[in-house]
């Protein structure tokens, strides 16, 4: 992030008041600066204290991919699994995974066994995990991490897409670029 650090003096200067300018004054001020700038900022009432000026750009705060990914698979909730499922109305595992990173600007490929072979993965322990990370059984299925208890995603024949709980002995894994 990028900050640009100035005097409160300079602010006044700025916006045209001058530092014997009475407390509403400072706050029309600081009015000034944050509709200047786009960025809310608090200027002191002392001359002689500094105020720290954000740009929108550095504000801006980029969104994790993997973020995304789960926003977006989240709003599949409810629909049915499907073996061979690719969307837009009903989902197998790697379909809906494959879907999500798509959405969020990741290529990944269909299968699961070829996503594992794919090296666009980093194994992490469950610990290490994080919402929207790939919950792993085998080489068979896949699901997205929401939390050290449940995963996200379309089961099996028969389910919907949704929260389940783990089972067995699950491997984590985090998509490269997706932090």
């Amino acid at each position: 992030m990028r900050f640009v650090t100035t005097t409160l003096a300079t602010v006044m200067a700025f916006t045209g008041l001058n530092a014997s300018s009475a407390a509403s004054d400072t706050a029309r001020a600081a009015t000034r600066v944050q509709s200047t700038v786009l960025v809310p900022i608090a200027v002191p009432a002392v001359a002689t204290a500094s105020a720290t000026i954000v740009t929108a750009k550095a504000a801006k705060k980029r969104t994790p991919k993997r973020y995304i990914a789960m926003r977006f698979a989240k709003t599949q909730k409810g629909d049915p699994y499907r073996w061979g499922g690719t969307g837009p109305s009903s989902w197998d595992c790697s379909g809906l995974v494959q879907a999500a990173y798509r959405k969020a600007g990741i290529k990944l490929p269909r299968t699961v066994a070829s996503m594992l072979g794919s090296g666009k993965l980093t194994r992490v322990s469950k610990s290490k995990a994080r919402w929207g990370d790939l919950v792993f059984y085998g080489n068979y299925h896949v699901e997205l991490f929401s939390s050290k208890t449940y995963k996200f995603g379309a089961r099996k024949s028969g389910t919907r897409v949704g929260y389940t709980r783990y089972y067995g002995a699950p491997r984590f894994y985090r998509v490269k670029g997706a932090h």
